[in-house]
C-alpha cells in the first residue's frame, strides 16, 4: 500500500468515526448498471451506499484531492453537485436514492477531510439521463463513420494541458502533439468491474437489455462517469482510451487513489448490515 494513501485513509476514518456508526450502510464497492436504451449501458462501482439517521436512502462517494485545494473546498463543494461525475452517479442511481454525500482527503500534511450533502430532483436527473443518450449517439456516429478505418475523433486540443505541462495529456507527446492518431496498441484493458468483462467479445454471458441478449454487440454503448468524463473533454482522447484495447495510465495519483479506496472501502465494509436485519430493527 501507499504509504500517504493509509495517511489519507486513516484520517478519513479517524474523522468520521462518529458519522460513520451514525449512518446505517447497506453495500460498499457496488457495481451497478442502468440500461439508459435498448442499446447504451451506464455502468459504475458505487463507494457506499446506506440509511441515513432517519432512515432514508442515500449513497456516498470517495474522493482524494492535492492539498493546493484546502483553501478552496467551499468553491469545490459549490462546483461538485453540477458536475459531470456527480449527475452520472446520480442517474446511476436515480431509481434508489436521490441524496448523496461526498467525502474528500486532502493530501495536506497532516491531511486534512471535507464532507457535503447533496441531492437532486427528477427534472435534473431526467436532463443528464437524455445527455447521457446524446453522448453514446455521437459515439455510434464516429463509429459507423470510421468503418474499420482510424481517423481522428473531434480533438480539443486546448485540453491537453488542462492540469499544467507537467500534466499534459498522456497522448500527446508523440501522438496528437505531431498529428499521429493511431490508437495506441497493446494487450486488452483490464475490466474494472466485472460488468464490464460480460461484455467482451469472448464472454460466455452476454449483456441483456430488454430481456433479450443483444442482437448487436457493436452498437452497444458503455458509459461511466469516467468515460463521459473524457468524451466532454475530448473526444479523442476517449476514443484512444476506451475504444479497442485503450490505454493504460499510471501514475501516483491513480496509486494512491486506488490505494484510498481500497483501505476505505475494507474498513466501512465490516459497518455493513444485511437489509433484512436492518428492516427488522424497524429502521425502514
Amino acid at each position: 500500500m501507499n504509504p500517504q494513501a493509509e495517511q489519507l485513509a486513516q484520517s478519513w476514518i479517524n474523522d468520521f468515526f462518529a458519522a460513520n456508526h451514525e449512518l446505517t450502510w447497506l453495500a460498499v464497492e457496488e457495481e451497478r448498471q442502468l440500461w439508459l436504451d435498448s442499446q447504451t449501458l451506464l455502468i459504475g462501482k458505487v463507494d457506499a451506499r446506506g440509511l441515513d439517521g432517519n432512515g432514508d436512502p442515500f449513497f456516498g462517494e470517495w474522493k482524494t484531492k492535492g492539498a493546493r485545494w484546502a483553501k478552496r473546498m467551499e468553491e469545490v463543494k459549490q462546483t461538485w453537485r453540477m458536475a459531470p461525475q456527480a449527475l452520472t452517479y446520480g442517474v446511476l442511481l436515480m431509481h434508489d436514492a436521490d441524496r448523496f454525500t461526498v467525502r474528500w482527503a486532502l493530501k495536506t500534511n497532516p491531511p486534512q477531510t471535507a464532507f457535503e450533502w447533496y441531492s437532486y430532483n427528477m427534472s435534473e436527473m431526467n436532463h443528464w439521463h437524455d445527455q447521457l443518450l446524446e453522448i453514446a449517439h455521437g459515439i455510434r456516429r464516429y463509429r459507423q463513420r470510421d468503418s474499420g478505418e482510424v481517423r481522428p475523433w473531434q480533438t480539443n486540443l486546448g485540453a491537453c494541458d488542462r492540469h499544467g505541462v507537467k500534466y499534459r495529456c498522456p497522448h500527446f507527446n508523440g501522438g496528437c502533439g505531431v498529428l499521429d492518431f493511431t490508437t495506441p496498441t497493446g494487450p486488452p484493458r483490464e475490466p474494472h468491474t466485472e460488468l464490464e468483462r460480460q461484455l467482451s467479445p469472448q464472454s460466455t454471458n452476454p449483456p441483456i437489455s430488454d430481456g433479450r441478449p443483444l442482437r448487436n454487440v457493436g452498437d452497444l454503448v458503455v458509459l461511466s462517469s469516467s468515460r463521459v468524463a473524457d468524451w466532454l473533454e475530448c473526444p479523442e482522447q476517449y476514443r484512444r482510451n476506451w475504444e479497442g484495447v485503450g490505454f493504460h495510465e499510471t501514475s501516483e495519483a491513480l496509486e494512491i487513489g486506488s490505494d484510498f479506496h481500497s483501505i476505505v472501502g475494507n474498513y466501512l465494509s465490516k459497518l455493513v448490515k444485511p437489509l433484512d436485519t436492518v428492516s427488522a430493527t424497524g429502521v425502514v
